[in-house]
Parts: structure tokens; sequence; C-alpha cells
């Protein structure tokens, strides 16, 4: 399997076998990530979002311990169950990668009594696929939305939006206007310029070829360390850009799977990086 085309890059040994400590670091560092991301969702003042506020604490706690880690799993199994129900259709894509990632845990537990020794690789394969899936499907779908064809996609921020990806693609074109010596864009529903129009359209189409083209490139033996790194960069622009955190950490604990260096000290920076961010917009109204 090991030489097989769904090896997760660089984490396995010659046998085919990973660190057992690999593992019960994602699932720790998912457990944190996981509550940081659902208690956002839900308001602690209505009797529905109590609780389940308590079972997603309960659950991120058990999912650390080995007698109770598979409750915890199934706890939170059903507990982003009812989030994807609760906001369908138009459910996050975050939700539907934990979901998936859940889902393998359940069907593969994770034995924390063997944390020194070593385990097989297919589990983590079954892990990374479900991040390669979700960018797959994501740019497959985007192929059939037209205003991502049309550069629609970037456009409507650009001219409108007040969020970061707004900012950032305004500073870009304006970077690409002094470069051309061309007039700066006019914000507020002006008409798109020549310049600004091949902008939209050649970044649209860019998110489209990097969603369907890398995780394809990953699942090749000799462009896979590229395509790894294109998409932990990828994973970083759409978190700083649009807004989701939550998908961008998660991405990159998934990605982080391919390396068995500093597991423990990698995985609790995201899980620290995860809290940071859940905890900020609350920070943030006081």
């Amino acid at each position: 399997m090991l030489a097989g085309p769904l090896a997760v890059p660089g984490s396995a040994a010659h046998d085919g076998s990973v660190p057992a400590e690999l593992r019960v670091a994602f699932q720790r560092f998912l457990a944190i990530k996981l509550f940081g991301g659902l208690h956002l969702a839900w308001r602690w003042h209505t009797p529905e979002g109590l609780a389940v506020q308590i079972l997603a604490a309960a659950g991120s706690v058990a999912m650390c311990f080995r007698r109770t880690a598979q409750l915890g799993v199934f706890i939170w199994f059903n507990l982003i169950g009812l989030q994807l129900v609760r906001t369908w259709p138009y459910t996050l894509n975050h939700f539907i990668l934990e979901e998936l990632i859940l889902l393998v845990l359940l069907a593969f537990p994770v034995r924390f009594e063997a944390e020194s020794g070593r385990e097989p690789l297919q589990e983590l394969q079954l892990l990374w696929v479900t991040l390669l899936s979700v960018w797959f499907f994501a740019g497959v779908q985007k192929i059939g939305h037209g205003h991502y064809l049309n550069g629609e996609s970037m456009a409507l921020p650009l001219l409108a939006g007040d969020g970061s990806l707004g900012r950032g693609l305004r500073m870009g074109l304006s970077r690409i206007h002094s470069l051309l010596g061309a007039a700066q864009l006019v914000s507020g529903g002006a008409a798109l310029d020549l310049v600004a129009r091949i902008y939209c359209v050649g970044l649209s189409w860019l998110v489209i070829i990097a969603e369907v083209g890398l995780p394809l490139l990953a699942l090749v033996p000799r462009t896979r360390r590229a395509a790894t790194l294109g998409l932990g960069l990828a994973q970083c622009s759409v978190g700083l850009l649009s807004g989701e955190i939550d998908f961008a950490i998660l991405g990159l604990g998934l990605i982080g799977l391919g390396s068995a260096r500093h597991i423990s000290a990698r995985y609790a920076l995201l899980s620290c990086a995860a809290l940071f961010f859940a905890l900020l917009p609350a920070a943030l109204r006081f």
C-alpha cells in the first residue's frame, strides 16, 4: 500500500506502518477543533443551544482518553450530523469533511494504548482521501456554477465586499493597475474595466483548477509532494481571504498526517490556533 496511489505523503515507514502517536495526536487535535468550530453556531442562552454545548464539551473530553474515545467520536458524529441537517443545503464544506472524518474514526478506532507503537497505514489513507475528495468535488461543483465560470464570484466581493476577501481582491487589483499604469478601480457599483474582468475570471478559474487539479496530482507519486505543498498554501489562503478558518485549520491538520516529525508540537500549535479563532469573536464583543 505504501507505493500505491493513495499513500499519505511522507508519513509511513518502509513496512507500511505509521507511528500510533500520529493518529492519537490528530484525534486529540480534532476534539478541540470540533468544539471550537461548533460552539459558535449554537447560543448558550437557548435550551437547545445549551444542550448541544454540553454534549459537545463532553464529546471533546471523551475523545481525548482511551476508555471513552469511541463514545466521544460517536457523540460528535451525531452532533455534526445534526448540523448538516440543520443547515442543509447551505452546509459549509468543513462540516461535511468533519462528518467523513468522524465516520472513518468510528470504523477504525484510534488505539490509544499503542501510542508508542506502529499502526497500519490504511486508516490514514482514508483520512487523507476525505480531504482530497472534499477539495475535488468542491471544484467540480464550481464548474456547474455560472458565477464561477464568468468571474462573478470574484467580481461581486471585489466591487462591494467588506470582508477580507473583498479587501484582498481590491488590493491585488490595485497592484496590477499600478504595474500596468491603468486607472484605479472605483468601488461601489462601478463597471469593471478589461483588466479587472480578466483578473476576476482568471482568479475564478484558478480556484477551479486548483481544487480539481491539486487533489488529482496528490495521488500521483511524482507530483505528490508539490501538490501537498500547494494544498497547504491553498488552505491558508482560503482561510485568510474567505474567513473560513475552521476549514483551513482542519485541512492543515489532515495535511499534517503526512509527516511524523514533531507530531505533538504541530498539533498542539493547530489546537491553539483553533481555540484562538473560536474565542476571538467573543473577545471582540467585550
